[in-house]
């Protein structure tokens, strides 16, 4: 068990002597802190010099890693060994994630060539199911995909989804709430909230074709398209992760720091900009998106 190590009996010691001690005084008693306390991968900058730890607590941790027996386990993984005791079968996550180059063995078997014909099939289906050349059983072009699954990867989308949800019935009340634009919509401002520009591009780009299908007026962009665009342009940003990034192989010391003055930015200029568009919509009435009984459905 893990609370029976002496690591983990070291940490609780620790953890006591710690609890009293505030981050500014961390922070005066460690030189370059938050440069010490910053690691960066994969295009990835971690800055955890804002806990309340310090090299002690590291040399700790690293200690309970190593009396857990983690680096065994992580290589007995990559190996394909059979780690998931219940099923008694091997915990193959890193297969999936692999290059199509790469070998992983499965019981003597490379088993990347398969994981990766099963991703092919997945994304010929996916492109296949926007396009429209794969058809619904009425013969007509599918809209609606029901997402049945659990984990993390999962229930990420689905939080930002139900947390956004009611906001889109008070921008756009014209548009049914079941109808494709709103999830698009919806997980674009997600996207844009974490400042993934590239995630949030094309997910733009499907509200605005889903949008236009409720267009009467093919030539004129609707309350909604222009609501949304305003919206998606001064588009509220929590973490800025894309100019973090930048920040942080520029070499900032810093590049976390923006977050508070680009939440207040972004707030504000996202507020001027759906207010402006919805006081010009009175006054410059722009047509409405047209609900027929079939986009209803």
């Amino acid at each position: 068990m893990l609370r029976a190590l002496p690591a983990w009996a070291a940490l609780e010691k620790h953890f006591e002597k710690m609890k009293g001690l505030h981050l500014r005084q961390l922070f005066a008693e460690t030189p370059r802190r938050g440069e010490r306390l910053a690691a960066e991968g994969a295009g990835i900058y971690l800055d955890y010099s804002k806990n309340c730890i310090t090299d002690e607590t590291l040399r700790l941790l690293l200690q309970l890693a190593r009396e857990a027996g983690l680096q065994e386990r992580i290589e007995a993984m990559f190996r394909g060994d059979r780690i998931n005791v219940s099923e008694n079968r091997s915990v193959l996550h890193v297969a999936l994630r692999a290059p199509r180059g790469a070998s992983i063995l499965h019981d003597g078997r490379n088993v990347v060539p398969e994981v990766h014909a099963v991703l092919d099939k997945m994304a010929d289906f996916a492109n296949r199911v926007r396009s429209g050349a794969w058809k619904g059983h009425t013969g007509r072009r599918i809209r609606n995909v029901i997402n049945i699954g659990i984990g993390g990867s999962y229930l990420g989308p689905e939080m930002a989804y139900r947390a956004l949800r009611p906001f889109s019935r008070l921008l756009f009340p014209e548009i049914p709430p079941d109808h494709p634009a709103i999830g698009a919509m919806i997980m674009n401002i997600a996207a844009n909230m974490l400042g993934l520009s590239n995630a949030a591009t094309p997910l733009g780009i499907k509200a605005m074709e889903e949008l236009q299908t409720l267009n009467p007026e093919k030539d004129t962009a609707s309350n909604a398209m222009v609501t949304f665009m305003a919206l998606n342009t001064a588009g509220i940003q929590f973490i800025p992760a894309t100019i973090i990034g930048v920040l942080a192989a520029a070499g900032a010391k810093a590049p976390t720091a923006i977050i508070p003055t680009t939440l207040i930015a972004t707030f504000c200029g996202a507020v001027a900009a759906v207010t402006t568009a919805k006081v010009l919509q009175r006054f410059f009435p722009v047509c409405a998106a047209a609900v027929t009984p079939e986009d209803a459905e």
